[in-house]
């Protein structure tokens, strides 16, 4: 009550005195200043013993609505004369404005995306070059947040996507090759697509051979989710819930692409909301009291480290045995981060040799798949399939051939051999959950 009071006191004082005017206004008179005491007093009297309301504030705070911005106007067609065509679909046409450069058919410039349903005009950022009078092909993911703009002439195009939240370009360019069910999917913040890959053993156009990739369309990230080689390719074909559907096309001899008839089909799934691959460079957990005395004659051929070597005691090859922090003389070997044995120490008999170049190449030791199969480098000499190594064997009795494919969930080529180990019996796609360098 007392706050209040002052301020309609102070209010009413300033009010007041500057009705008197400006600061070279003579001061007031003595009968002034007893008016006045009057009035103020008077006006005490008035505002103590008007009722008011419980909880009722002394002043009224302007309205948030008067500090509110004005939203800019929405964009429409009509203010853009120079649009030119580019495409649609049945929810989006696309328009090129602003030409910069480019040829009359494929032109380059400003895009602007329009929604049939809603009449919103989204003027996108950058510049960008398409192919008008046919030659551009639109899609959307459905959702109202990315647009596919298939870009080209052949069975391999440009593919431009669109962030329709960010009112820009998604991720850069990419190659995308048809198939027999289309050549990409949208799932979430992903486009999974047959991508470009060729090999000069197809018969066809410029031998397209497509892998299936899998993109992030907010990092830009790519993941293969199964790798073509001289005798497979592969496609997309559908996405139910979070399993993706795709096409495996393979012969069991490169000549056999000639034949249509002896080419065969498998169809794959893959499990979209795997986990990314964890990725962990594997380092002995302490000395083990267990010694043996040998030598190391050159860095390891299973890992590309400057602290892993190949060495012999007994008889016996050891590869990798793994260098101790602060002692030359000995290194630990025989151990591996599939199994809970932390191998022997083994002491030096000579220096070990000199480093050479490490491989800026990822090298991975072992492995636990998805379904928590485990496999391990197979050392020596192994056998060969369609030109690649199988590199490792895997504790279900099936082994991984050539390189694994890294990326944001790794992924490998598992076979099964014949008793004999002679030809393929089987061969799948499989994930990686964890992987040990």
């Amino acid at each position: 009550m007392k706050k209040y009071t002052i301020l309609v006191v102070g209010c009413l004082l300033c009010l007041l005195i500057s009705c008197g005017g400006n600061t070279l206004t003579p001061p007031l008179s003595a009968n002034t200043n007893d008016h006045l005491s009057t009035i103020v007093a008077a006006t005490l009297t008035a505002v103590s013993s008007e009722p008011r309301p419980v909880g009722t504030t002394p002043t009224q705070l302007p309205s948030a609505a008067l500090f509110t911005s004005t939203p800019a106007p929405e964009l429409s067609l009509d203010d853009f004369q120079d649009r030119e065509f580019v495409g649609e679909n049945d929810i989006y046409s696309i328009y090129m404005i602003n030409r910069t450069g480019g040829t009359q058919a494929a032109p380059a410039g400003e895009l602007l995306v329009f929604n049939k349903s809603t009449n919103q005009v989204i003027k996108m950022s950058g510049l960008f070059t398409v192919i008008i009078e046919g030659g551009t092909i639109v899609f959307d993911d459905g959702k109202g947040k990315y647009i596919l703009l298939s870009i080209g002439t052949y069975t391999s195009r440009n593919a431009v996507v669109l962030s329709l939240d960010d009112q820009k370009q998604a991720v850069n360019d990419f190659c995308t090759s048809s198939g027999q069910y289309g050549d990409h999917l949208f799932w979430n913040d992903y486009i999974i697509i047959n991508n470009c890959d060729t090999f000069t053993n197809r018969p066809w156009g410029a031998g397209e051979a497509p892998s299936v990739t899998a993109i992030n369309l907010k990092t830009g990230m790519e993941t293969v989710i199964a790798k073509s080689d001289l005798t497979h390719q592969y496609s997309v074909k559908q996405i139910e819930g979070n399993t993706l559907r795709y096409i495996e096309t393979y012969v069991e001899n490169e000549a056999d692409w000639l034949n249509q008839n002896k080419q065969k089909t498998d169809e794959k799934t893959y499990d979209l909301a795997l986990e990314p691959t964890q990725v962990i460079v594997f380092h002995p957990g302490h000395v083990p009291t267990q010694e043996r005395t040998g030598s190391c004659w050159s860095t390891s051929n299973v890992l590309n480290r400057d602290d892993a070597w190949r060495c012999t005691a007994d008889n016996t090859i050891y590869d990798p045995c793994f260098s101790i922090p602060g002692n030359s003389q000995a290194v630990l070997c025989d151990t591996s981060p599939l199994r809970d044995s932390t191998g022997f120490k083994l002491n030096l008999t000579e220096s070990l040799p000199a480093r050479g170049t490490v491989s800026p190449v990822k090298s991975a030791w072992a492995f636990e798949l998805a379904d928590g199969t485990n496999c391990l480098f197979m050392g020596g000499a192994t056998a060969a399939f369609e030109g690649k190594r199988v590199n490792y064997s895997c504790s279900d009795g099936w082994f991984i051939l050539g390189e694994l494919q890294d990326g944001q969930v790794w992924t490998a080529r598992k076979v099964r051999l014949s008793s004999d180990l002679s030809s393929i019996e089987e061969s799948v796609q499989v994930s990686i959950k964890i992987v040990w360098l």
